[in-house]
């Protein structure tokens, strides 16, 4: 009788503490580790278990326990984006988040799905890459009832369940992101990256990278008795945002790229993880093409601007 009762108790014990429903929250489980910029979704997830990317980008991984002497992965490394370290354990995440425009995202089967009318805590920390020129809002988790494998998934076709609408600004420390909501379907999936709102707002500070570039560690969703706080403001309503129309491709490219959907009179610049320009050149047609047969192999990005927006993709040269 002893043993039932214990048994039961810590059943109870977990119930009302919560289970957390992300399975690897903060990606200490893992077959391998790069030693240079993640090249293809691919490899992202045959990396990590239980984490994918849900619109066939590179979200990188990043840790102190890489070699130093790798390219980019290692706080120490020659491209790092800056020396942050886990908040916890070994392992952090690092994307691309642009307040529309290229976005990386990442995803995870939750471990049970959620129950339509319940409540749920959800909480994860996000810290910006001291080398980002740029701060933005709108870091959010959207919840899904069926797996997305989405080359044209964009954050303004979706609105988050839960949404931070602060610009996250520290490169020192984690910042939580965090907020509550009541499910109302049988969502089975969470993706996280930078979602679109009527909130909008980005800050410029000349970090040397042409983006906005921040790490994720420590991500969780648990049921709770009741949500009090609410989900966070500006989470309905996403607007269509222009940027996502650019074309970028051959992505990976070892000859011609084309960008599509360009302003005339815009100039279109190439630029490497050092913040150099490599290729600068004024757009004259709807359709360019540029050939970069003779550029070395790597991670570059490429930067359509007028005098109204910016628009930064990531590009890998093979």
């Amino acid at each position: 009788m002893k043993k039932l009762l214990t048994v039961f108790l810590l059943a109870v014990y977990g119930i009302c503490n919560g289970q957390n429903l992300v399975p690897n929250p903060g990606f200490e489980n893992y077959d391998s580790l790069p030693c240079n910029f993640i090249d293809t979704s691919s490899q992202f997830a045959s990396m990590l278990h239980d984490w994918t990317v849900p619109n066939f980008t590179t979200p990188d991984i990043c840790s102190p326990l890489i070699s130093s002497s790798c390219l980019y992965g290692n706080p120490l490394s020659f491209n790092s984006a800056g020396l942050q370290t886990p908040r916890t354990g070994n392992i952090m995440v690092g994307m691309v988040c642009e307040n529309g425009g290229y976005n990386e995202y990442i995803q995870v089967p939750l471990i049970t799905p959620l129950v339509a009318g319940n409540d749920y805590q959800v909480e994860m920390y996000v810290s910006l890459a001291a080398k980002s020129d740029f701060a933005n809002n709108d870091i959010g988790m959207y919840f899904s009832d069926t797996l997305i494998n989405d080359f044209n998934f964009q954050s303004t076709n979706y609105a988050p369940q839960v949404l931070d609408t602060n610009t996250i600004t520290d490169t020192l420390n984690w910042v939580l992101v965090s907020g509550c909501f009541t499910a109302t379907t049988a969502a089975h999936y969470l993706i996280i990256g930078n979602f679109i709102s009527p909130c909008l707002h980005g800050v410029y500070l000349g970090g040397g990278w042409p983006m906005a570039y921040y790490f994720f560690d420590d991500i969780s969703v648990m049921q709770i008795p009741s949500c009090t706080g609410g989900q966070l403001n500006c989470t309905d309503g996403i607007p269509e945002d222009e940027n996502h129309k650019l074309k970028v491709y051959p992505n990976p490219v070892s000859d011609m790229l084309t960008i599509e959907n360009t302003s005339i009179g815009a100039t279109v610049e190439i630029i490497n993880l050092l913040g150099e320009n490599i290729i600068t050149q004024k757009i004259t047609s709807y359709k360019l093409q540029m050939s970069l047969q003779s550029m070395a192999k790597g991670i570059y990005f490429v930067r359509v601007r007028d005098e109204k927006r910016s628009v930064v993709r990531k590009l890998v040269v093979e």
